[in-house]
């Protein structure tokens, strides 16, 4: 960071839209790239030393954490998630093995260490009747409904603007399950994301 490098990807395009693609990167290359030490640098005719420079970092990758609670007779729902939280794209996290056709609701927060005015998490359900389920992280208000396929799936879609300056976010799937236990709901485990 802050120190120029060879050419190892040359760029060609512009003015806006700039594109290169690399040979197959050695393990010294790789290594340099998780490292961050790669940078983007764009050179124009007003400014050959250099307009616009960033450095490369690499995504982090959603990861899955916490076990869920089972509907009656069946294995506990499974949270997942398809590509990578980017800022300006689309991200999408999915319920897997959830109840059939019954309604979902994708909590999220900010937190999955303590909990204001619950202390920390994970925090059991049991009091409620959720026996062996568990909140696994905060939740200030963010949640998407929707409801369950036939095979007890489903998928929630958000955008991430660019107006949000990453950050680390936990999710989890909650359903409608009558009979499950007490409290009537089968819980996910919990998805950990970074926006990138």
């Amino acid at each position: 960071p802050g120190a120029n490098g060879p050419v190892i990807v040359p760029l060609a395009g512009g003015p806006t839209v700039w594109a290169g693609t690399s040979a197959v990167l050695s393990t010294t290359q790789v290594a340099d790239l998780v490292a961050g030490r790669y940078y983007v640098n764009v050179h124009s005719a007003a400014n050959p030393g250099g307009q616009v420079r960033g450095q490369l970092l690499p995504a982090a990758l959603p990861h899955v954490f916490g076990f869920g609670c089972p509907a009656a007779g069946s294995t506990p729902p499974e949270i997942g998630s398809m590509g990578i939280a980017c800022v300006g794209t689309n991200f999408t996290v999915a319920l897997y093995r959830g109840p059939v056709a019954m309604p979902a609701v994708l909590l999220m927060g900010f937190s999955r260490d303590f909990i204001p005015g619950f202390g920390r998490l994970p925090l059991s359900l049991a009091p409620l009747g959720g026996t062996d389920c568990f909140l696994f992280h905060d939740n200030p208000g963010i949640s998407l409904t929707t409801l369950t396929d036939g095979l007890g799936c489903a998928k929630a879609t958000f955008g991430i603007p660019f107006l949000i300056g990453g950050g680390r976010v936990m999710a989890q799937w909650f359903a409608i399950a009558p009979g499950a236990n007490p409290l009537g709901v089968a819980a996910s485990n919990g998805l950990e994301f970074a926006i990138n």
